[in-house]
């Protein structure tokens, strides 16, 4: 089942901070993402609000594969900037999601909720303008954050490729053997460069 999510950078409005379509496993799912409004704004705070997605997924969702045998799902954010590094207030979560108790949260914390139910990757999209100007700064902020689980992805194409070898190693396949039989090897290579250093 896929879910598609669309997020804006909170910090700098909140026309439309997070959107997201139900699990679906059949074409509806397309439909759904069609009505994704892409808010095409941006902000001034280099970064955007990936931890707003893994707050979403972690508190949000409810997964018939986690609730009744424990099996994480997988978490997939893209971007060209850094990690986030702002605090998630309370103030923002409530104007979003509504009445409830809600406290500040720092990104790792909410990366670590989202991870006790979901594998959670970041793919670095590196045909961004943002990366382009500050690579070193988006590579160091996000392996500080995700470690082995960013990838990053030198052309968009690759992206269909790179998502699904992702769920065979994590599903035990081997990585050699995996990459290997990629269409684009050199591509996956350079994807899980993270994971092939730490010889994960």
């Amino acid at each position: 089942h896929l879910m598609f999510m669309g997020i804006d950078d909170i910090k700098d409005g909140y026309n439309a901070p997070l959107q997201a379509s139900q699990f679906e496993a059949d074409i509806s799912i397309i439909e759904q993402l069609r009505q994704l409004w892409l808010v095409g704004q941006g902000g001034g705070n280099d970064t955007e609000s990936n931890d707003y997605a893994w707050y979403f997924a972690a508190r949000k969702t409810i997964t018939d594969s986690w609730e009744k045998r424990k099996e994480k799902g997988f978490l997939f954010t893209f971007g060209d900037e850094p990690a986030p590094y702002e605090t998630l207030t309370a103030a923002e979560l409530k104007r979003t999601f509504g009445p409830g108790e809600y406290r500040d949260m720092s990104p790792a914390e909410v990366l670590a909720e989202a991870k006790e139910k979901y594998h959670v990757f970041h793919v670095v999209i590196e045909q961004g303008n943002y990366y382009s100007g500050r690579p070193q700064r988006v590579r160091s902020s996000w392996n500080e954050l995700l470690g082995p689980n960013v990838l990053y992805l030198s052309d968009f194409e690759d992206l269909t490729e790179l998502v699904i070898a992702t769920l065979k190693i994590v599903k035990g396949a081997d990585m050699d053997k995996v990459l290997s039989e990629s269409a684009n090897p050199k591509a996956l290579k350079h994807a899980f460069i993270n994971a092939l250093s730490e010889g994960s």
